[in-house]
């Protein structure tokens, strides 16, 4: 039961970061007026790996 639960919150931590990468990443080309915001060329730092676990 305890790896269950430990295994949910990570999964739910997982997702917040990514959501919150996601739109400061869209709040940044929005305010730079950038319409290819969902390219991922113009921002690699906040672009997740292709072998990303999460």
């Amino acid at each position: 039961m305890m790896v269950f639960v430990v295994t949910l919150l990570a999964l739910v931590l997982c997702v917040t970061i990514i959501n919150l990468l996601l739109t400061v990443d869209v709040i940044r080309q929005l305010r730079l007026g950038g319409g290819t915001a969902w390219t991922g060329i113009e921002s690699p730092r906040t672009s997740l790996p292709a072998g990303s676990p999460c």
